[in-house]
């Protein structure tokens, strides 16, 4: 199995057409490389965990890592993004005074779970049953858990 070795290449693509689609301006070549290798070394391990963990054919690879460095690139920017509005709130004084911090946060929560359902699908496109059955296993074990239950100290149950 051959991945693409141009890891850097498919990134700034990848992250072209997002700031493109969002209408942000370009980046400058300096501000590009230093963002480059930063979201590279986020992001290359996780590709590398799904493209490792699902058995592909020659001609899936392409595809499914652009989808995947696509949608890892996606969702750390909107992360940024949330993290850049938490601390707004927090240095104004605004955390949770009207709710609209609240619903900001909702609203990028629901648009990285739009980019998530975008990412399967187009996965479900390349990958038979057997290999997307292993990519959302994948996925899976990439994504943080969730806090289920009561946390420790809350008045016990």
């Amino acid at each position: 199995m051959r991945f693409i070795s141009n890891f850097g290449l498919i990134l700034v693509l990848a992250l072209a057409s997002i700031s493109s689609a969002s209408g942000q301006a370009s980046p400058q070549s300096s501000e590009i490389d230093a963002l480059q290798e930063k979201i590279v070394s986020a992001i290359e391990p996780k590709v590398m965990k799904i493209l490792t963990s699902v058995e592909l054919l020659e001609e899936q690879v392409e595809p499914l890592q652009k989808a995947s460095v696509r949608y890892f690139a996606s969702i750390l920017m909107e992360q940024g993004k949330m993290q850049r509005d938490r601390t707004k709130m927090q240095e104004s004084g605004q955390r949770g005074r009207d709710g609209s911090g609240r619903e900001a946060m909702m609203q990028r929560r629901q648009k990285m779970e739009a980019l998530r359902t975008a990412f399967e699908k187009q996965a479900k496109e390349i990958l038979n049953n057997k290999q997307f059955r292993a990519f959302k296993n994948a996925m899976e074990d990439l994504s943080p858990q969730q806090r289920r239950g009561p946390r420790a100290g809350r008045g016990g149950r």
